[in-house]
């Protein structure tokens, strides 16, 4: 009786070996050698199937002989040990080689990403290339970016394109221009402003932290928001999530750090186009003023080419009345001089008649 027990113990054994490689053969994909292994280890289990029916059959079968019976009990165990323990290696190596397949599809992203990043010269062009490797890796639709005034009370929210931006207009007062939002007051900027690492709202319609006028407004169902830092210098925040019938989607932990490593590539991006934009303010104000000056300039040109014109009448005016003093001087002399001859004259006849 014993060894009848230990015989069906072994076809059991044999039986769980086999299902074990038929399941390894989905997990390394390797289905000839593993479906070979199967049916050998199958066809062991029936070879001991059939002693087992003759046993019960009609005939006088000698009962199984327990010594034998007891090392085939030992093999199909140490056989089914040695499936069940490799199998968690061919797991745990097929998780590597998806972790590694993901690394490298990051990596081809990210490399991507820099190459778009290097040839924009605004933050829509950068968050358009970063919205699309964000579509590819992680299947969301949408990405936005708060950059921060250096005092942190205010963020200037930029879109990407996409449906959201239809979304954001009906908070806009003029087309084509940032939204300034003020972070004082709202609970969500706050910590947003503050975090040193990701942000997750998971269900953004029954998280405290939300507005909910605005996530009603929006559609908001998850939103992740990553911060962008420059050194110890925190530009502002890069956002992204799901809307309305897209329902609610936490990162995964790979997603996540593939979105840190994003806002990482994106930090010098954004800090070059804030200078450049920086500069060209700059460079508008400075046209601005020589403009200007040179309005100035024009006009007190203009305004002295008057006065010279005038100052030219006054000194042919002067100059005319000057010369014309000069003959009626010349006149009076001649006068005085006839006069003076006259009275010599008149004199030289008294003192001829007397």
């Amino acid at each position: 009786m014993i060894g009848i027990i230990i015989l069906v113990i072994s076809i059991l054994l044999q039986f769980v070996a086999a299902v074990l490689a038929v399941r390894l053969i989905r997990i390394t994909g390797k289905r000839l050698a593993w479906s070979l292994i199967a049916a050998a280890v199958v066809l062991m289990a029936v070879r001991r199937g059939i002693s087992l029916f003759a046993y019960f059959g009609p005939g006088q079968a000698k009962p199984p002989d327990v010594v034998a019976e007891s090392i085939a009990l030992v093999i199909s165990g140490l056989m089914l040990i040695g499936i069940a323990r490799i199998v968690p290696l061919f797991i745990e190596r097929k998780r590597a080689e998806e972790a590694l397949r993901e690394q490298e599809r990051y990596a081809q992203s990210l490399l991507r990403l820099s190459r778009g990043l290097e040839r924009a010269q605004t933050y829509n062009e950068a968050l358009n290339a970063a919205r699309d490797e964000v579509m590819t890796i992680s299947g969301y639709q949408h990405l936005w970016a708060y950059i921060f005034t250096d005092d942190k009370k205010y963020a200037k929210m930029l879109v990407a394109r996409g449906p959201i931006v239809d979304k954001l207009k009906k908070f806009k007062s003029e087309k084509d221009t940032p939204l300034t939002l003020t972070i004082q007051g709202d609970r969500m900027l706050e910590e947003i402003a503050e975090a040193k690492n990701i942000v997750v709202v998971e269900n953004a319609l029954t998280d405290e932290r939300t507005d909910k006028k605005i996530v009603a407004m929006l559609g908001n169902r998850t939103i992740i928001n990553v911060p962008i830092f420059l050194m110890d210098k925190h530009l502002g925040s890069m956002g992204t999530g799901t809307f309305d019938d897209e329902g609610f989607r936490v990162p995964t932990k790979s997603e996540r750090d593939y979105l840190v490593l994003l806002a990482s590539h994106m930090a010098v991006t954004l800090d070059r186009i804030h200078l450049l934009t920086k500069r060209k303010e700059a460079e508008e104000e400075l046209k601005k003023h020589r403009e200007h000056l040179e309005e100035l300039v024009r006009e007190r040109t203009a305004e002295l080419e008057t006065k010279n014109v005038e100052l030219e009448k006054f000194n042919k005016f002067f100059v005319g009345r000057e010369l014309r003093m000069i003959e009626l001087k010349k006149i009076i002399a001649e006068y005085e001089k006839r006069i003076s001859e006259l009275e010599k004259e008149i004199v030289d006849l008294k003192d001829i008649k007397q």
